[in-house]
């Protein structure tokens, strides 16, 4: 019995040891809880002028395009979209699969914030981030 007991202890320890988080992992875990509250805090701010009113538009601009490319890879018609000053917006088209066209808005913003937060660990990957962010809005405004 005792070396299935030891063969056990062993395979214990080579499970604790692939599931322990290095410094940077923790590091990079403790910024991803920070940006979450701060955002939850700052989102909520009914001030129109708070310096989060920028990201909240950018953040339903993503979640439109998100719909805009799900629509164009399920073969739909993209009509427009508007994003509204109240936070709202619309993407308008015509064809489509609805069943993956509807939550890829969710799936988009997601997917670019996981993007946004482990550029920020990388100067050259926040600055290419920044320039493609900044091109979106300004293609989005005209």
């Amino acid at each position: 019995m005792a070396p299935a007991a030891a063969l056990g202890d062993q395979i214990g320890d080579e499970i604790k040891s692939r599931l322990y988080l290095s410094q940077q992992q923790l590091t990079t875990l403790y910024f991803i809880a920070g940006y979450i509250v701060g955002i939850c805090i700052l989102w909520s701010i009914p001030i129109r002028v708070s310096h989060s009113y920028l990201v909240q538009i950018v953040t339903v601009m993503l979640h439109e395009l998100g719909h805009a490319l799900a629509g164009l890879c399920t073969g739909a018609k993209i009509l427009g979209i508007e994003v509204n000053p109240n936070q709202g917006g619309v993407t308008k088209m015509r064809g489509g699969n609805p069943y993956i066209t509807l939550p890829a808005g969710y799936i988009s913003s997601a997917v670019w914030g996981g993007v946004m937060v482990f550029a920020g660990f990388n100067l050259l990957a926040s600055k290419v981030l920044a320039v493609i962010l900044a091109v979106g809005v300004y293609l989005h405004i005209l």
